[in-house]
């Protein structure tokens, strides 16, 4: 979810000036191998959160379904060999998952402002090891469901706070491309957890799945001690010499000054006069804005729930349940959570595991994909190509189920996750950050993930019910949805790529 690195785009007016003043400069060092380090140590957590969002996929008939076939690499342990539950109950076993990164999401912003990203960081791997505990020695269904549970809240507590702490560890000019370890590890962690869950999905093996998670969040626990805290965060709790020296380390250079001095500038100007912001909106350059020609004035910090009583974030927040809802209901986590029981109604349970493996790899190199078109090409265009490609890919798909033609099915399943990861599966999060002003896009973000989660639990406690009900036409649905949601795009989604809230927010009509 790479979001972080846009919100810095909604200080600014003009490319060449920021109604808060010099804020930052593009010039600068770029990253150096200790900054990435860190990233990488940071990109644990979403790889876990995308380890944990698959990892009930592969192994899914060994763990409900004590008649599968035992066999001699089966391991000589005491626990039941599975944990009967039916289909709808192992939907909520997959989808409780969404509730708890809900909560976490809640949670995780106030949490690292208070006690500090890396603090956050450390002690969320703590929770990704209690959740991979209770899954792994599990006697009941209900406690695996509960483990899931655990795993979710420290997964939605990942994905907020990792891409704030790379954005504010980030060089300006470096900050997409640190913010790419989010997204990357994500996927990558989908598809190590399709890979093990390959290999460890049968008999009672399937235990491993949940001890390799285990192993992993105390990697991460181990690694987090090798970060440093996030300088801007120290520097806005008053510790500006911990935090220049931490800069220093970060940038490789004790020349950071002009870096602090911006923080300097941010800090103490925070707001500007509506007056002042829409002559600046409208300068062409014939001056630039500085501290001492803007007109600051204080205003109440806008938080979750008083945003929702501010006429002109109506709009906003109506796009933003608008993407995330909309995003969700395209039936792309079904694909994601379910795609070897869909894939076993037509092929063998060996088949269909290396297929959902493929797709997974699909995923990786779609997003890679995206990473290089993302800021290319217009965020509206991009997203409505994206839809379209979906659309079509799962008219295939579904034309393909009807039919019988298997190759075609896996084809249309392919071309669905290869059309979402450039618009679809990127931009909700991006657009999102640039529908809102500066002192907005904190509570307007909270909006954003706060959906998505829910639309992430509907569709997973959903879909096997309406595919016993309709069967194949659940996917005709979800084909609705895009439409519905297609038209709202056209209609009332202004293109942000490169303007400021200031000019995007002439084109909101309500």
């Amino acid at each position: 979810m790479d979001t972080s690195n846009e919100h810095e785009k909604t200080n600014q007016v003009l490319p060449k000036q920021n109604v808060y003043g010099p804020i930052e400069t593009q010039s600068g060092p770029g990253l150096t191998r200790f900054c990435i380090l860190c990233g990488i140590i940071a990109a644990i957590a979403p790889f876990q959160f995308g380890y944990k969002m698959a990892e009930l996929n592969n192994p899914k008939e060994s763990i409900i379904n004590c008649s599968t076939a035992s066999s001699t690499s089966d391991f000589n342990w005491s626990f039941p060999k599975c944990l009967p539950m039916s289909e709808d109950y192992f939907a909520l076993a997959t989808s409780i998952f969404a509730l708890g990164g809900l909560l976490g999401s809640f949670f995780a912003g106030y949490l690292s402002d208070r006690f500090g990203r890396k603090k956050i960081l450390l002690f969320n791997s703590l929770i990704f090891f209690v959740g991979a505990t209770i899954q792994a020695f599990s006697l009941k269904s209900s406690v695996l469901i509960f483990g899931r549970f655990v795993s979710g809240i420290s997964s939605g507590t990942a994905i907020v706070v990792t891409p704030i702490y790379l954005t504010e560890i980030a060089p300006i000019q470096s900050r997409g491309t640190l913010n790419l370890f989010n997204q990357m590890s994500i996927v990558i962690g989908v598809l190590m957890a399709q890979i093990i869950g390959y290999a460890f999905g049968t008999g009672n093996r399937w235990r491993m799945v949940f001890i390799i998670s285990m192993l992993l969040s105390l990697v991460n626990f181990a690694t987090s001690f090798f970060l440093v805290e996030s300088p801007k965060h120290l520097y806005q709790k008053g510790k500006s010499d911990e935090a220049e020296s931490i800069l220093k380390r970060l940038r490789g250079t004790n020349d950071v000054k002009q870096e602090l001095e911006s923080w300097k500038i941010n800090s103490e100007n925070n707001i500007i006069s509506p007056d002042s912001e829409e002559r600046l909106g409208m300068d062409n350059g014939a001056h630039t804005a500085s501290p001492d020609t803007v007109n600051y004035t204080p205003e109440k910090n806008i938080n979750l729930f008083s945003i929702f009583g501010i006429p002109k974030y109506r709009q906003p927040l109506f796009l933003v349940f608008c993407l995330q809802l909309g995003q969700q209901f395209s039936g792309v986590n079904s694909v994601i959570f379910y795609s070897t029981s869909i894939l076993s109604d037509i092929y063998s349970k060996e088949t269909s595991s290396k297929l959902t493996l493929i797709l997974g790899s699909v995923s990786v190199f779609s997003t890679i994909f995206a990473v290089i078109i993302v800021d290319k090409v217009e965020r509206k265009k991009l997203l409505l190509s994206s839809i379209i490609g979906m659309f079509l890919s799962m008219l295939i798909f579904v034309i393909a189920l009807f039919k019988e033609i298997n190759v075609l099915v896996v084809v249309g399943l392919f071309m669905v996750l290869a059309s979402f990861a450039p618009g679809y599966g990127t931009l909700p999060f991006l657009i999102s950050t640039e529908l809102f002003d500066t002192k907005a896009v904190g509570a307007g973000n909270s909006v954003s993930i706060a959906t998505n989660w829910i639309g992430t639990f509907i569709i997973g406690v959903t879909f096997f019910a309406i595919q016993k009900a309709i069967g194949y036409y659940v996917f005709v649905v979800y084909m609705g949805f895009m439409a519905i949601f297609a038209a709202i795009y056209m209609i009332y989604l202004p293109e942000t790529k490169n303007k400021s809230f200031q000019v995007v927010s002439k084109e909101f009509v309500f």
